[in-house]
């Protein structure tokens, strides 16, 4: 069993990341990164979109809630809030050869704009 933690996140991801809102989806090639305390910084400057947040572990499994806040010059929605929730796999084998998989999902309090991260260590 996997036991969440905040130190148990931490590395750097590289995947893809979405904006999404009512008129579709803004996609990129990111980087994630994620230290020991749990902040996250996504670099999204090929999508026009970053974010900065938080991860704290939930009491099992292998889920976190997150927190998050849009930014960039280009970003139509810089400055926004997100909250949602980040699930991390160890054990993704498709991501070899180091494993480890986290796929990320938060939204606007409205819920019309989210925004999606997988990404691989």
């Amino acid at each position: 069993n996997f036991i969440a933690t905040t130190d148990g996140l931490k590395g750097t991801y590289y995947g893809t990341s979405n904006v999404i809102d009512t008129t579709g989806i803004k996609a990129g090639a990111v980087r994630l990164s994620i230290d020991a305390s749990g902040n996250l910084t996504l670099d999204g400057s090929s999508s026009g979109c970053s974010f900065t947040g938080t991860a704290t572990p939930r009491r099992q499994g292998k889920v976190y809630n997150v927190a998050l806040q849009l930014t960039g010059p280009s970003c139509p929605y810089a400055n926004t809030p997100m909250s949602g929730i980040a699930y991390y796999d160890p054990t993704t084998t498709h991501s070899l050869p180091t494993p480890g998989q986290i796929y990320l999902f938060a939204m606007r309090p409205d819920r019309q704009v989210g925004v999606i991260f997988t990404g691989k260590l």
